[in-house]
């Protein structure tokens, strides 16, 4: 509820004047957001849109209002002249990107008083970023099968500052230049050269855009300041492809990564994925910004029963055309001590300033200048691919 006081206002009723013949109406009013939107990190946008009495007015904003960002307007025309007063006190804000609950800060309310030649009731909007209220993106997504799984998205609202009754509320995806920062998913680097495969037969949903961020609109949200809400956005059995990867360049390991088909009505924002398979957790891995339509990678655990080696020899050879060279031999080998036939994709870097290269098994190649196998390892096996080039 919207808390408004009209000092000499309410007087002048009690003493049976008419409020436009009132002298020296003062009007005092608590900023509440009839709209909030939350972005990552620590930023929230308010519009609040209330109705006043004639008289000048003091406004008090909470705490951690950024006070330059304030816009206040009467009738449509932006108000000219702000005066400002603090009164410093002590207040916790959230940190939703850490463990910790809260932080406490050092931060002041905002009283903002301006005069007025007002003789009617006015509609006064008020327009300010505050600290102190975000959201962040929480997934899980349960391994069904090599081809299916179950994902869950919801949207964690944190909110230290503002009382929320009823406001329409929206989430922003994407970080707005300079006023917050946020988690920034860290793909793996085959996760990235791996690709992604458009999503076939899939109506694109309507969808709410900020040039590149995306807008969740929850509709009306009521909170109490340092209440989190959780809201569940997506909760669906999506299709996925496996791929067992080894990327040379991460050293002696695999990857088992699944790309899912976000087939929802909603883009995944960046954020991290717990993932669990048969009652187990897995672990968590980062999710890039997957818009709706689009692949997905989360990357689940390694394959402990595969084991991969590179080696590279260098041998120095006489000059050719007056240039001394050098031959490079790589060798990859694969052993797969599993009870499971597996295709492995094997990603290394196109060598700089090679040339004259030959191979045991022809590569496709990647963008990004990136070689290729799709290596079929049967169980109990090994397989080993060698190729040759020449440095000068």
């Amino acid at each position: 509820m919207k808390r408004l006081l009209t000092l000499a206002f309410i007087a002048s009723l009690v003493a049976g004047v008419a409020p436009a013949m009132a002298d020296d109406v003062s009007v005092r009013y608590e900023s509440t957001p009839d709209e909030a939107v939350l972005y990552l990190g620590d930023l929230v946008y308010v519009r609040d849109t209330v109705s006043l009495p004639p008289g000048d007015v003091t406004v008090t904003f909470p705490a951690t209002v950024i006070a330059d960002s304030l816009i206040v307007s009467e009738d449509g025309a932006r108000v000219r002249l702000l005066r400002f007063r603090n009164a410093a006190r002590s207040v916790a804000v959230a940190d939703p990107w850490s463990s910790a609950m809260s932080v406490p800060i050092e931060a002041s309310p905002l009283a903002v008083s301006w005069p007025s030649e007002a003789t009617e009731t006015r509609e006064v909007v008020l327009e300010y970023l505050a600290r102190g209220a975000s959201w962040r993106p929480l997934y899980d997504m349960t391994v069904l099968d090599e081809e299916t799984v179950r994902f869950a998205f919801t949207a964690e609202i944190v909110n230290y500052t503002l009382a929320l009754d009823d406001a329409a509320v929206k989430l922003v995806s994407g970080m707005v230049g300079g006023d917050s920062e946020a988690y920034a998913a860290m793909m793996t680097m085959a996760q990235n050269a791996l690709g992604y495969e458009n999503v076939v037969n899939f109506e694109r949903p309507e969808v709410g855009q900020i040039s590149a961020h995306h807008v969740y609109d929850l509709g009306a949200v009521t909170m109490l300041p340092g209440e989190t809400v959780r809201v569940s956005m997506v909760d669906e059995m999506l299709d996925a492809r496996r791929i067992i990867a080894w990327d040379t360049r991460q050293g002696e390991r695999t990857e088992v990564i699944y790309k899912v088909a976000n087939t929802s009505a909603f883009p995944f924002s960046e954020g991290m994925v717990r993932a669990y398979e048969d009652g187990i957790y897995l672990g968590t891995d980062a999710i890039e910004w997957t818009p709706s339509g689009s692949e997905g990678s989360v990357t689940v655990a390694g394959m402990s029963d595969v084991r991969v080696r590179r080696q590279e020899s260098v041998e120095e050879i006489a000059a050719r055309g007056g240039v001394d060279e050098y031959r490079h031999e790589v060798t990859l080998e694969i052993g797969n001590y599993g009870g499971e036939d597996i295709t492995l994709a094997v990603l290394d870097p196109w060598p700089n300033r090679a040339v004259e290269f030959s191979f045991s098994a022809e590569p496709s190649r990647q963008p990004g200048n990136i070689f290729r196998w799709d290596v079929d390892a049967p169980a109990g096996e090994r397989v080993t691919i060698t190729y040759t080039f020449y440095t000068d």
